[in-house]
């Protein structure tokens, strides 16, 4: 039997989505009373503090319209960025290495350190200030200045000799040599020097500081003169410390530096040494004892240690 209301053939799977109803202009739209935009409420809160109107605010404001300030931020952030990535290691670390293995690739330590040999590192540097020689300061007028000092004391001496009466009596005349010691302080003062033995002062006076006996002095002074005379060497030892700089900056306009052995240096008190290389003077044993004595005295060095400038160069090496 046909039936005349229409079947409704359709089923679950065939089922239409009806669009929604389009509100007409008599329905009330439905509003959300609950609802907030939080980008909004953020602008209204900063536009509240009114940092816009400060001083900084301006001046930011102004230097962002000129320059373009937050453009060159972000280019900024962005080249570090991207110098990060450039500059990081992506190589992966290999861990399961087993001992005895053939290793086929080159492998590449995640860290490097180094570790400092205190003990070597002060073998390598003693052996290096070794290699430096010792910086000496040379003289070279001190033995000009010696033999002026020599000539007026010798000169001044024979004035008083001559002013004193010399007796002929040999008692009264060691009397009267005795009474010269008087004058020792102005003659030490006149040399620059100290405590000159007075055995050796009272032959002076026997001898009158003649003449003869002042150019012997100069003579050996002018020899000596050639030669680098240093007082303590005891430091040094030829062995270890083969040569050393010499420095003459007499002139000041230009520094004379020469390397020497160290053997050509002399210690004062091998100075007579090198004075019985001369011919030997007309005198006895006891006039060329105390006349060796007085030159022993005079003596001064020309060479002396320069300190600082040896540590300055031993440090640099």
């Amino acid at each position: 039997m046909n039936s005349d209301k229409p079947q409704n053939k359709s089923s679950k799977g065939s089922e239409k989505i009806q669009p929604p109803k389009k509100i007409g202009a008599g329905d009330t739209p439905v509003r959300r009373t609950r609802y907030s935009i939080d980008s909004g409420r953020f602008v209204e809160w900063v536009n509240s503090m009114g940092l816009e109107q400060t001083f900084f605010g301006r001046w930011t404001y102004y230097l962002d319209q000129r320059f373009s300030i937050r453009k060159i931020c972000f280019l900024f952030l962005f080249t570090l960025g991207l110098s990060f990535l450039m500059n990081f290691n992506f190589d992966f670390v290999y861990n399961s290495y087993q001992v005895g293995e053939k290793v086929s690739v080159d492998i590449t330590s995640p860290i490097s350190f180094e570790m400092v040999d205190e003990n070597t590192t002060f073998t390598k540097k003693r052996e290096a200030e070794k290699l430096i020689p010792p910086v000496f300061d040379f003289d070279q007028k001190a033995y000009d200045a010696l033999t002026n000092r020599v000539y007026k004391a010798f000169r001044q001496m024979r004035k008083k000799t001559n002013d004193t009466k010399w007796p002929k009596d040999e008692d009264r005349r060691l009397r009267t040599v005795k009474d010269f010691l008087s004058h020792k302080e102005d003659f030490e003062s006149s040399l620059l020097k100290s405590s000159l033995p007075e055995s050796v002062f009272e032959w002076l006076v026997q001898k009158q500081f003649n003449a003869r006996l002042e150019n012997a002095l100069i003579a050996r002074l002018d020899f000596l003169s050639n030669y680098k005379i240093v007082d303590g060497m005891s430091f040094i030892e030829p062995e270890t410390v083969p040569k050393i700089s010499i420095r003459d900056d007499s002139l000041h306009s230009k520094v004379a530096e020469v390397v020497v052995d160290t053997s050509q240096v002399i210690e004062i008190h091998q100075v007579s040494n090198l004075l019985d290389k001369l011919p030997a003077e007309s005198y006895s044993a006891l006039d060329k004892k105390y006349f060796y004595r007085f030159i022993e005295y005079l003596v001064v060095t020309n060479i002396s240690l320069n300190t600082a400038e040896t540590e300055q160069r031993q440090k640099a090496a």
